[in-house]
């Protein structure tokens, strides 16, 4: 097996655990859909989904991993890396899903202290 098949192989592996660990929280509401190398998350929430993905994004950024909606695996990322994502997306998934079920979506997003928007520094 060469190097493309067996890394596109190890893609899929981790888009399938993506898939279960969706599956495991079903008051998280989370699709994952795109392509294995490339795998994208919905967050079926209506009006609460953007808060969703923004505590995601948050949370895994204090983890140490950078992402957004869209997941770019490449070439250059390891097993580790693979094995890092997986770990700490379920993690803060969990959490996630502990604050969605106590309805406390839109008062988690104010806590952040994310930005409102570019300011005048001057």
């Amino acid at each position: 097996m060469g190097l493309v098949p067996l890394r596109s192989w190890r893609f899929l592996k981790k888009w399938n655990e993506m898939r279960r660990i969706a599956e495991k929280y079903p008051t998280f509401k989370l699709g994952v859909g795109g392509m294995p190398a490339c795998p994208t998350l919905t967050f079926n929430l209506g009006g609460n989904g953007a808060h969703a993905q923004a505590i995601l994004s948050r949370k895994m950024q204090e983890r140490g991993v950078l992402t957004s909606r869209i997941y770019y695996v490449m070439l250059a990322h390891q097993q580790q890396h693979l094995d890092s994502l997986i770990e700490n997306l379920e993690t803060s998934i969990h959490e996630i899903s502990r604050i969605i079920g106590q309805n406390r979506l839109a008062a988690e997003i104010q806590v952040s202290g994310a930005s409102k928007g570019f300011a005048r520094l001057a």
